[in-house]
């Protein structure tokens, strides 16, 4: 085998793989890129590796996935096993079907990584990689082992037509074939972080901090009839009741209420689609009236906006909700006792430190705060780290350093209203988000995450407090995205590239390629049994049961072989190929009179020829004719007029040799 056609085996496994490294294992992807590595040496070195040593390393890599993965029951794992194969396979890749081989179980790891990735990059890569695959194997069925004529025209035209049938066959037939949650293969691990936002069962100072500058996407959401004005566009993801005077964790063992008992929609209707596949917190615009899971997945808990879900399919998960206009939610069955919870050292010390709040209602006491954090506070992502005992770090964000983001006003406001008798969390989300008026839909990056205060007058009404409104409540009007630009410390550094791409013209283009993306995800990667029905539906197919679905599909399919085959037959053969045929029967006749004429004399020469051989009209104006068709004119293609004439002369020019025997 030439080098060039195995290089461009191992090219594809590496670019296929290693892109999309976030959706693996680390451990994997050294694996990986050992095995891949080390196959390069041994083909240049020309090193025969033993059948036993490719069985052991095969078995190894078997047990390698099982102990990884816990099983072979996930797409994960499916994935890896794939890459691994792959790596191996190029290790005694020599003949055409070992490259056969190597194609199909490259081909089965892109599809377990579309499944896992659900990206429209790697889909586009996928039919790239398929075109170019089947023009390898274009080469590789005529025994052709290197990559002389891989890019060759003639092998470009056919190649692109066959993918061009292919793609708009494939099209018609991924709207009409029936659709259905296929949940054999299923997610194995569970992780505590939730992979889009970095936000976990925990709040430390400093964590959100992280996850506003790391400016990923999270989720979109589309609302159906008005949004929510910027200031009230809360979306709420997780509850933290418990703390130990600065950090803040979930307790599980509570469970609030932030719905209508009759799931009734509220005000503000939306759904919701989370930009990368995973598992973990949905984001409900608070106060939440209702909540709906519309892809497959387990809701683990529910309650004031908080949901937490682990997927049972790799689907990127999508859901509608909506939310009330009132800030107002209620706690049914639930004591007090809990939220009010504060340690010791914390609670004298707020007492001693702000002894005017004392005997204050919750009203005036949020006053009070409002105007603490407005007067002395700054608002900075880089307030240095907090170190010591949870009252040295309180202690020291009130008194002497003053300077914080969002999470250090909310959890130092949520101890200071328990400390006075009010029961009080934080709540963690994001706050606003980028409008993109082109898809009319708002993107929440990860510069959008915030921390805010839920509190209770004692008597089941719970509102919502924001100090971040009075220390800068630019933040909370113009959202995350402007605010970004008016301050200094949000560009400089590592932002100011972010500065420049979200300004002026560049800045309309992106939100243009970023609108036509998500469409095309809502339109492919989320076409669902429910959106199919939709689909149809709009065509005027109301009554279509899914059943009749399945001989649609075979309908489709089996007409656009039938069609193909006939364009094939009538247009894909050669237009040359009548006249050429008719002139090789006339030189075979020849031969009956012993006239032994080779097939590549030049018919200018056989005309001459048979003339000086004292032969008739009838054979040297077929020659004649031929001439004039296929060298005379300029046309591409021979006139059906010149091929019937041809056809009648050769009639007489047979019978003209017939006679002369």
């Amino acid at each position: 085998m030439k080098r060039s056609l195995f290089l461009l085996c191992w090219v594809f496994l590496g670019v296929g793989l290693l892109p999309f490294y976030a959706i693996h294992l680390s451990s994997l992807i050294l694996v990986f890129c050992l095995i891949w590595a080390l196959s390069l040496i041994i083909h240049y070195k020309k090193v025969e590796v033993p059948k036993v040593l490719r069985g052991i390393l095969l078995f190894s890599s078997a047990i390698f996935i099982w102990s990884e993965y816990n099983g072979f029951r996930s797409v994960e794992a499916a994935s890896g096993l794939f890459a691994l194969l792959a790596a191996l396979k190029l290790y005694e890749i020599k003949s055409t079907r070992d490259y056969f081989l190597f194609f199909l179980i490259y081909q089965l790891m892109m599809i377990s990584q579309y499944l896992l990735l659900e990206s429209l990059f790697l889909l586009a890569f996928m039919i790239i990689a398929t075109s170019l695959m089947c023009g390898v194997f274009m080469d590789l069925q005529r025994d052709k082992h290197s990559l002389e004529s891989f890019l060759s025209k003639p092998k470009r035209q056919v190649l692109f037509k066959v993918m061009g049938y292919s793609l708009i066959l494939s099209i018609a037939l991924f709207f009409v074939f029936p659709r259905t949650n296929f949940t054999l293969f299923r997610n194995q691990t569970s992780q505590g972080v939730n992979p889009w936002t970095g936000f976990s069962n925990e709040l430390r100072p400093g964590s959100i901090s992280e996850i506003i500058l790391s400016d990923q996407n999270v989720f979109r959401a589309r609302f159906e009839n008005e949004a929510a004005p910027m200031p009230e566009m809360y979306w709420q993801g997780g509850t933290l009741s418990n703390t130990d005077g600065f950090n803040w964790s979930k307790d599980t063992r509570l469970r609030y209420t932030g719905f209508s008992s009759s799931e009734e929609l509220g005000r503000y209707q939306y759904v919701a689609d989370m930009a990368e596949v995973g598992g973990g917190s949905i984001f409900l615009l608070a106060p939440a009236t209702s909540f709906k899971l519309l892809t497959l997945g387990q809701t683990n808990r529910r309650g004031l906006g908080d949901a937490s879900v682990t997927p049972l399919s790799t689907q990127k998960l999508r859901w509608s909700g909506s939310s009330d206009s009132s800030p107002k939610t209620t706690i049914l069955n639930q004591s007090f006792k809990q939220e009010l919870n504060v340690p010791l050292e914390i609670k004298e010390f707020i007492l001693a430190t702000y002894p005017q709040f004392n005997g204050l209602s919750l009203e005036r006491l949020q006053k009070e705060l409002y105007l603490l954090f407005s007067r002395d506070f700054s608002y900075t992502l880089n307030p240095g780290v907090y170190d010591g005992s949870p009252l040295d770090q309180l202690r020291e964000f009130l008194i002497n350093r003053k300077r914080g983001v969002c999470e250090h006003y909310a959890s130092a406001m949520a101890v200071i209203l328990r400390s006075f008798g009010f029961p009080a969390h934080v709540m963690v989300g994001f706050q606003g988000g980028d409008y993109n008026q082109v898809g009319d839909y708002w993107l929440i990056r990860g510069r959008d995450a915030h921390a805010w205060v839920m509190a209770s007058d004692g008597n089941g009404n719970w509102r919502r407090y924001d100090p971040t409104a009075y220390v800068v409540p630019d933040r909370l009007i113009f959202g995350a995205t402007e605010f970004g630009f008016n301050q200094e410390q949000l560009v400089q550094g590592s932002q100011e590239w972010l500065r420049i791409l979200r300004s002026g013209l560049l800045n309309d283009v992106l939100k243009v390629v970023d609108s036509t993306f998500y469409s095309l995800n809502l339109a492919f990667i989320n076409y669902d049994a429910t959106t199919q029905q939709e689909f149809l539906s709009s065509l005027g197919l109301h009554q279509w049961k899914r059943s009749w679905l399945k001989w649609a599909s075979g309908f489709i399919a089996l007409l656009a072989i039938a069609l193909y085959w006939l364009y094939s037959r009538y247009n894909g053969s050669d237009p040359w190929a009548p006249v050429n045929k008719r002139y090789q029967t006339f030189i075979k006749k020849l031969h009956i009179l012993d006239l032994n004429v080779p097939t590549s004399m030049p018919p200018y020469q056989l005309l001459e020829t048979l003339r000086a051989r004292g032969f008739g009209a009838a054979c040297l104006d077929f020659i004649q004719i031929y001439i004039n068709i296929k060298y005379a004119r300029s046309d591409a293609t021979p006139r059906k007029v010149d091929v019937k004439r041809l056809k009648l002369q050769l009639t007489d020019a047979l019978t003209e040799i017939k006679g002369m025997k």
